[in-house]
């Protein structure tokens, strides 16, 4: 009588091995992918949040400017240094829109950064953004003749200039560039003056 040899059911130790190494291989390059997925979103999702904050920057800055009341009085009378910068607005940021409130724009540096300050008197000033204290900045201001001016004094100049901006500039070695620049046109009326009920009430 022949006798048959009956193959046992099951894998082999060499199969077992070769399974689990296509697991492993496998495992790594789903692990791999996996981490480029999730860096790549942390890092869209910090660009969104850097993006939004400057929009809205940028947003704050041409409202509460594009607005300025062109008074006579001295004290709320717009005025700008390449630091600093006041008046009355239309469209404050913290204030009922629509009436004149009184404003400020700044620039302050310490040993590691440059601020740009908001300040809507009696509240205290609020740090809206902030660079790097190598960037450089100056706020500058349209005169009719189309020429940018560091500083605008009333009396020296209209009551209010054509348009105000904030200029950033970076160095490279001796190179000074622009970075960047936020400009705000200012678009209402350049009559210089403002009737008392629209300083008490607001505009319609």
């Amino acid at each position: 009588m022949k006798s048959s040899s009956v193959r046992q059911g099951g894998l082999t130790l060499l199969e077992v091995l070769v399974v689990l190494t296509l697991i492993g291989m496998i495992s790594s390059v789903m692990f791999q992918g996996y981490a480029y997925m999730l860096g790549s979103y942390q890092r869209l999702k910090q660009r969104q949040l850097v993006e939004t904050r400057e929009a809205l920057v940028a947003g704050w800055w041409r409202s509460s400017l594009e607005s300025v009341v062109p008074y006579f009085d001295d004290e709320l009378a717009f005025t700008g240094s390449p630091d600093n910068l006041r008046g009355a607005s239309f469209s404050p940021l913290w204030g009922r829109s629509g009436v004149a409130t009184e404003f400020r724009w700044g620039l302050a540096a310490d040993d590691v950064h440059r601020r740009l300050i908001y300040q809507e008197p009696p509240h205290a000033p609020v740090v809206v953004r902030e660079w790097p204290v190598s960037v450089e900045a100056a706020f500058e201001y349209l005169s009719e003749s189309g020429q940018w001016k560091q500083a605008w004094v009333v009396g020296e100049d209209r009551q209010i200039p054509q348009a105000i901006r904030l200029s950033l500039f970076t160095r490279d070695a001796d190179d000074r560039r622009l970075a960047e620049s936020l400009t705000a046109v200012i678009s209402i009326r350049k009559s210089q003056y403002v009737p008392s009920q629209v300083v008490l009430f607001g505009r319609d």
